[in-house]
């Protein structure tokens, strides 16, 4: 993340980084985010990220952003959240995650509508095309996430 905000503000962007108090108090953030939002918790954390975000991309990482990848597939499928998500698969890094969401697919634990929730690609170059044609979210998702 280092790295991405070094960029960032390089190119004169806009970067907003949310951040648990406890992390906070250790010092875990980046100090050259300008604008940071302190929460309570890490629910809290990813909730107000999904209600800030124009998109999300899940770059390559451990627990904690496989975790909010998921919740954020999770709230798409809900309706909660109709933004693109882009996964950044560099080297292959998503694939057995890939497979997985592959597997509830054919095995009916997501709809195949579901698959268009989120779009992957290889490069960091990408992330804006993949945003641009990311395909539309319906508000109703919720009719066909329901299990009747």
């Amino acid at each position: 993340m280092g790295q991405i905000v070094t960029r960032v503000n390089r190119d004169n962007g806009k970067i907003i980084g949310v951040i648990p108090r406890f992390m906070k108090e250790e010092n875990w953030h980046h100090e050259n985010i300008k604008k940071m939002i302190v929460v309570n918790s890490m629910h809290e954390r990813k909730e107000t990220i999904l209600n800030q975000s124009e998109a999300l991309i899940a770059f390559p990482g451990g627990c904690g952003t496989v975790e909010e990848l998921l919740e954020a597939i999770t709230w798409k499928q809900l309706g909660l959240y109709n933004g693109p998500i882009i996964i950044l698969n560099t080297k292959g890094y998503y694939d057995p995650l890939l497979t997985f969401l592959e597997k509830m697919i054919n095995e009916s634990f997501l709809r195949e509508v579901h698959r268009n929730m989120w779009s992957v690609i290889e490069k960091p170059s990408e992330i804006m095309s993949a945003i641009k044609k990311s395909p539309p979210w319906s508000v109703k998702a919720r009719t066909f996430a329901a299990v009747k």
